[in-house]
């Protein structure tokens, strides 16, 4: 009798002792992942953050930066991806199974979004520093030539001659020709970077095509 009670403790301390332990894994299983959803959220918020403050100061190796963080950061969301996948196996309340799919449905659209965001940012930044560069170096080609065709009015004023004249005159128009042609560019180079900036107003942004 001593012995069968004995046995019966020992056999109720075993599934105890299974209980605790199921208890504590579940335990550490749900603060890894409050953790992990606290850490990435607070992830988001910061790069989303530097990201507006990036687009202000137009600065493409800083928004290269954050999507090379996006990319070291993505283990977590795996790993978030994981550990709510474990937990609501071990969920039998099916309002808490749907709580832990919809918080990680959400963290993962959040994600998602950045990421693209990011790559959208990255790509007109780009583009409308190539077009800046463009607007710059065609603004100059044609100061250089306005200073020519000044130039030019100043030797026509001067032409004492009919063969001078009739010299400087075939000069004037290829100068003509050429600043009308570079400053029709530009004028496009504007219209294209006004049209970028529609979605990027920062005063950096605005004072480019004021330039």
């Amino acid at each position: 009798m001593i012995s069968r009670v004995y046995e019966d403790m020992e056999d109720i301390k075993g599934r105890f002792n299974e209980k605790s332990s199921e208890l504590n894994d579940y335990n550490v299983l749900t603060n890894e992942y409050e953790n992990s959803m606290e850490n990435l959220s607070k992830i988001i918020q910061v790069i989303q953050t530097k990201t507006r403050q990036t687009n202000a100061k137009l600065n493409l190796d800083l928004l290269k930066d954050l999507t090379v963080d996006m990319q070291t950061y993505r283990s977590l969301l795996d790993r978030l991806q994981i550990l709510s996948s474990t937990l609501t196996s071990q969920l039998t309340d099916s309002n808490e199974r749907d709580r832990v799919r919809r918080r990680l449905n959400e963290i993962t659209r959040q994600w998602t979004e950045l990421e693209q965001d990011l790559i959208s940012e990255e790509e007109d930044m780009t583009e409308m520093n190539h077009v800046h560069q463009q607007y710059t170096t065609i603004n100059s080609t044609c100061d250089h030539w306005l200073n020519q065709i000044k130039d030019l009015i100043n030797e026509l004023k001067n032409a004492k001659t009919v063969e001078t004249f009739d010299q400087l005159i075939p000069k004037a128009k290829s100068i003509l020709s050429e600043y009308q042609s570079n400053f029709e560019h530009l004028q496009r180079l504007r219209s294209r970077l006004n049209r970028l900036i529609q979605t990027n107003r920062t005063p950096e942004a605005t004072q480019k095509v004021n330039y």
